[in-house]
């Protein structure tokens, strides 16, 4: 079933969205060129997320978005803004914002968020709601094979999980970054017996310090300026089911004894209240940090810290369980080239052995976007060229494609060549190949090349010129 996504706004802004998005993902995706028939729309149909670009004197920022958020109370709301203003975005999101971007925006962030809020509000859902058990962070198709593996540390993590899923213990999950970790807490939703109740994820790091509060415990109509109605907080929205504090050492110290009482008890007020809301939630935490180096410092409770800690599963880094990146390939492979509609990639046994070797500082995570980036750019030589780039133990993560504005030079014999004249030659001839090779698997359509090139479709058209490409 395809996404449908709203967007309100200008037409220039609206319909460079609309673009983005339509390349990026399968979305059915609608338009309001003012405030009267966004009301209208809403109205009538209920999409799975707004985007509103407040940009236009057609949307006031104070009237729009309060009564966007009473139209449809659970509806994700997104904003951008030309306005850099602090206390704008603070405002968005105190009437009803799910998030907010200041411009500039470009596709890359756009795409990123959009995804982002998508994947947190997927669980939102009312109670009795069957959910797929197949659902995961790489878009539904990570078996509990693939993620578990075969390596004892997993084998031994999916142990652990199935003996305490249908438990209410609170449970810290720690790892590196990009090592699987709400992956891990999906799985224990899934196979738990909340598995048809409410998951509810919270970036903790993700949303600034003054609106955490209200964000997580809610708050009542007239709390703060622009509080024009009650809301409901991520746990009230969270309650018979799980709801998952990623990054969970971010939360400020003054806002952690508030945390703590709701897992002693299950109580807590919202903002603007005295009235104790009661819920049943189980509370599942991640973090990349050394929470106990946090506490001894001073950045974090103790009494949270133990009491989070019933229940600790470590997520290793990938370089610990290097049988795993395989089968981990092979799905990014098949995924990509169906995603992109290229022939899938074949990786000789010297490849493999070389991405088992690697040391994936950044590990799943890092592994996939250099699939991904192989899969649009040319194959086995271009991982070649990655790994080398980042040598075992290098921490750098790959950077997005990016392309030097130099003409090239006429021939000169190689020997009386400067080293940065080599560097300048070999750097333009990687980019003519590269957008050589996007072009032939877009059938030199200008427009979805672009898009995969994460450039503009202005700036292609001028590469395509500075390299002669369209001469050829």
């Amino acid at each position: 079933m395809e996404i449908k996504i709203l967007l309100g706004g200008s037409r220039d802004i609206t319909s460079q969205y609309e673009e983005w998005i339509t390349e990026a993902m399968t979305a059915e995706v609608s338009c309001c060129h003012d405030q009267t028939h966004l009301m209208a729309t809403l109205k009538l149909n209920a999409p799975d997320l707004l985007i509103l670009d407040l940009t236009d004197a057609g949307f006031i920022q104070d009237r729009v978005l309060p009564r966007t958020r009473q139209a449809r109370p659970e509806l994700p709301i997104f904003v951008t803004s030309s306005s850099k203003a602090v206390e704008d975005a603070v405002n968005a999101f105190h009437q009803g914002a799910t998030d907010y971007m200041s411009f500039p925006v470009d596709r890359t962030n756009l795409i990123g968020k959009i995804r982002q809020i998508l994947d947190e509000n997927e669980g939102i859902q009312n109670p009795g709601t069957k959910t797929n058990p197949e659902r995961s962070n790489y878009d539904g198709n990570l078996s509990e094979d693939l993620l578990f593996g075969t390596s004892d540390n997993m084998q031994k993590l999916r142990e652990i999980t199935l003996k305490i899923k249908d438990t209410d213990l609170p449970i810290l999950i720690t790892g590196e970054s990009g090592t699987g970790k709400e992956m891990v807490v999906k799985f224990i939703w899934h196979n738990s017996s909340r598995r048809d109740m409410p998951f509810v994820k919270v970036n903790c790091a993700a949303i600034p310090a003054e609106l955490l509060e209200s964000e997580l415990f809610g708050y009542e109509k007239g709390a703060f300026t622009g509080a024009y109605r009650r809301n409901p907080g991520k746990f009230e929205a969270a309650n018979g089911g799980i709801i998952f504090l990623d990054e969970i050492s971010e939360i400020p110290y003054s806002l952690q004894s508030k945390l703590l009482h709701v897992l002693q008890d299950g109580k807590f007020s919202t903002l603007g209240s005295n009235q104790r809301v009661d819920v049943d939630v189980r509370v599942i935490a991640a973090t990349n940090r050394d929470l106990e180096a946090a506490v001894a410092e001073k950045e974090f409770r103790g009494d949270l810290y133990f009491r989070l800690n019933v229940v600790n599963l470590h997520v290793p880094p990938l370089r610990e369980r290097s049988g795993h990146i395989p089968a981990l390939a092979a799905y990014f492979l098949k995924k990509y080239s169906e995603l992109y509609r290229v022939p899938i990639l074949n990786l000789d046994e010297e490849m493999l052995a070389r991405l088992t070797a690697h040391s994936w500082p950044g590990n799943i995570r890092e592994l996939e976007n250099i699939i991904r980036r192989a899969t649009v750019l040319g194959g086995e030589r271009f991982i070649d060229e990655e790994l080398a780039s980042h040598p075992p133990g290098d921490a750098a993560r790959p950077e997005p494609l990016t392309f030097v504005n130099s003409a090239e030079e006429s021939p000169q014999p190689e020997a009386v060549l400067s080293l940065r004249e080599i560097a300048k030659r070999a750097s333009l001839k990687a980019e003519r190949d590269a957008i050589e090779k996007v072009l032939e698997i877009t059938r030199w359509n200008r427009k979805r090349a672009a898009g995969m090139l994460n450039i503009s479709y202005k700036t292609l058209l001028s590469k395509i010129k500075e390299t002669g490409l369209g001469n050829a």
